[in-house]
């Protein structure tokens, strides 16, 4: 072999002996210098306080039917219509939604609040091809809702 291959060899011969003892030698323990903080956004406890939580509506519209400071899950009705449509009025206190269900006519959700002060949602509803109907309306355990169902004319009527 000639001089140069020679040295080459050595060479590498010396890094993979460098590289194994290193890689064999016993772990160093490492000890922190500081402790690591990672923000997190806690989620909102179920509110523990007492709320007075009415059924909100306007007076000029006649009411069906309402229900005020409830938890949990509750039905009202059967309504007959009189009108084409009804007004849905939903307060929801808490965190998490309720989740409201016109028979045979309509369902949604609503998002609830941890403001006892806001007067919540208007939701009109055709009725025309519902026949009898009742209201249920369910939301997370904690929360207080309520609801007042009112006869309303559809706004394409008037």
């Amino acid at each position: 072999m000639d001089k140069l291959t020679r040295v080459s060899i050595s060479a590498v011969i010396a890094i993979c002996t460098i590289s194994l003892v290193a890689c064999t030698s016993s772990p160093q323990e490492v000890t922190p210098t500081a402790e690591a903080s990672i923000g997190r956004t806690q989620p909102a406890s179920e509110p523990n306080e007492i709320v007075d939580l009415p059924a909100s509506y306007p007076s000029d519209e006649p009411l069906l039917g309402k229900i005020s400071n409830e938890k949990g899950q509750a039905l009202i009705g059967p309504f007959s219509p009189r009108r084409p449509a009804v007004g849905v009025y939903v307060r929801c206190y808490g965190i998490g939604s309720i989740h409201v269900d016109i028979s045979n006519a309509a369902a949604f959700d609503q998002p609830c609040n941890l403001d006892a002060t806001d007067l919540g949602s208007r939701n009109v509803i055709d009725i025309r091809y519902a026949g009898d109907f009742t209201v249920e309306a369910s939301s997370s355990p904690g929360n207080t809702w309520a609801l007042a169902v009112t006869e309303v004319d559809l706004e394409a009527d008037k």
